[in-house]
């Protein structure tokens, strides 16, 4: 999402003053441990290692967690501890509003009802390409939509997103645990691309709690498939925008164990990679050569 914190919404709503937001956002900075601390604490690092594995994340582009494999610190075991540990115990900002007795509960959630409406309009406005013809430039069109899509799960969700791969797969798709898909349609109803985002169900869970408390909502208010579903509608609102020649369709839950694509369809699966395992999602295109 965009730089806009429900914090400073809330202040320009006149719902909180200055004081009282610094205040809660002292208390949120002393409350959701960084990592570094939080393995301290779980006595799995020292001080001086925490401290050698930040000096090497200067140099190296890796997650803190990766750093510390390296070094030799962590196992993937610690680190995956580690990881779940912060992402049950973050508080969102509008917890510590309400629990100061700042705001009310019923107040922050009609504010924080209509600042997510703000932000996801202003997310559907981010073009990565601006015509149809990129998208029979296969490659170039992949590389810019994966960047689009690496940028906003890491606006959405706060979660870190690097590319790893992409490869052409079969017709035939193995489906997880969530699977979710979006047409792209050009002006005769045809559909031209085909996205489907995959996640498996831990990483869907944890993207899921991670897309809510980013944006201060209870994750048990709502269902996985409802934020994921949104998630992936502004990712593809977003990746349609200023493009005239095609609109994206709802975001479709896929049921059943695959997913079958039609015969004259090139379908491309990107691997992504985040510190709670793989996200992945194909670009299937479906124009004639």
């Amino acid at each position: 999402m965009h730089t806009a914190f429900f914090g400073q919404y809330l202040l320009s709503q006149g719902l909180i003053d200055a004081n009282q937001l610094s205040k809660a956002l002292t208390a949120q900075e002393t409350l959701n441990k960084n990592f570094g601390t939080l393995a301290v604490n779980q006595k799995l690092l020292y001080p001086e290692q925490v401290k050698k594995i930040l000096e090497l994340q200067k140099t190296e582009d890796l997650f803190f967690g990766e750093c510390a494999q390296k070094l030799g610190y962590l196992n993937q075991e610690q680190v995956d501890k580690l990881v779940k540990i912060q992402t049950e115990e973050h508080v969102c900002l509008g917890e510590i509003l309400v629990t100061l007795g700042y705001i009310s509960k019923l107040a922050r959630d009609e504010a924080l009802a209509n600042f997510i409406k703000e932000q996801n309009k202003r997310g559907k406005t981010l073009p990565p390409y601006s015509h149809l013809e990129i998208l029979k430039k296969e490659k170039p069109f992949i590389e810019k939509f994966t960047a689009n899509t690496v940028k906003l799960l890491h606006r959405m969700s706060g979660i870190i997103i690097k590319f790893e791969k992409y490869e052409t797969i079969a017709q035939i798709l193995p489906l997880p645990a969530f699977a979710v898909k979006v047409d792209h349609v050009d002006k005769t109803g045809k559909c031209v691309l085909r996205y489907i985002l995959l996640l498996e169900k831990e990483i869907a869970h944890i993207m899921h709690i991670k897309v809510c408390r980013q944006n201060n909502i209870d994750p048990l208010i709502i269902p996985n498939s409802e934020s994921l579903n949104e998630l992936l509608n502004i990712i593809c609102c977003a990746s349609a925008a200023n493009c005239r020649s095609i609109t994206p369709s709802a975001p479709q839950v896929l049921t059943g164990n695959k997913f079958d694509f039609e015969q004259n369809t090139k379908p491309i699966l990107v691997s992504l990679i985040s510190p709670y395992g793989k996200i992945s999602f194909v670009l299937s295109f479906l124009w004639e050569d």
